[in-house]
């Protein structure tokens, strides 16, 4: 099992191209046929059962690569496709247009909604392409609108005194933040049965 939420890449995994990963977690039924220039994906509601984990397999024979994400909440699937660290801070994700507990998790230890998504690519696919289908795919389903943007946020302040007054001068800074930002009309806290898939 890959652990820590870390990509590894796989040259001649040792599975078969149809024993998708998430099979592995009692997801039958759902197999990938050995096409080229093709893409599948399964995005499914995860039992919560094991740790949160990333892989990248290549198979060799059918010329393609799967990325898997794992028990992870939404907010870390969004990470992932937006390549940036699992550790990235919380309080420099906003919120537009919803209520956030519903996209991140909160500090009151309830249980977070977890997910696994599977992607399978032509195996010369470049890492930003298949990171930026991830991103499309979560910003359909979920009806969000999720980009970075570096954001110039007051960083503090220091006094300037004066012969006659003292004025306060206030000190910025950039920032590297996510905004999530729900689309026009879309259901704010709907439930989301199994999922979705797309071929």
């Amino acid at each position: 099992m890959i652990t820590d939420l870390q990509e590894h890449t796989q040259a001649h995994a040792p599975v078969e191209w149809e024993d998708s990963l998430l099979d592995r977690l009692g997801i039958a039924g759902h197999t990938y046929a050995e096409k080229k220039e093709h893409y599948d994906s399964l995005l499914i509601r995860a039992t919560g059962q094991g740790d949160p984990w990333t892989a990248v397999v290549r198979h060799e024979r059918a010329d393609m690569l799967r990325i898997s994400l794992v028990n992870m909440t939404l907010c870390q699937c969004y990470l992932f496709a937006l390549d940036l660290p699992m550790d990235f801070p919380l309080d420099h994700i906003l919120v537009l247009g919803g209520p956030r507990h519903a996209y991140i998790p909160d500090a009151t230890d309830a249980p977070a909604d977890l997910y696994s998504y599977e992607l399978t690519v032509p195996a010369n696919t470049e890492r930003e392409e298949y990171r930026q289908r991830i991103l499309n795919e979560l910003n359909a389903h979920f009806e969000l609108e999720v980009r970075t943007e570096m954001l110039h946020i007051v960083k503090g302040s220091r006094p300037i005194s004066h012969l006659e007054h003292e004025e306060v001068e206030i000190l910025w800074d950039e920032q590297l933040t996510v905004i999530m930002k729900t689309k026009k009309g879309a259901r704010v806290g709907k439930t989301y049965p199994i999922l979705a898939q797309s071929n």
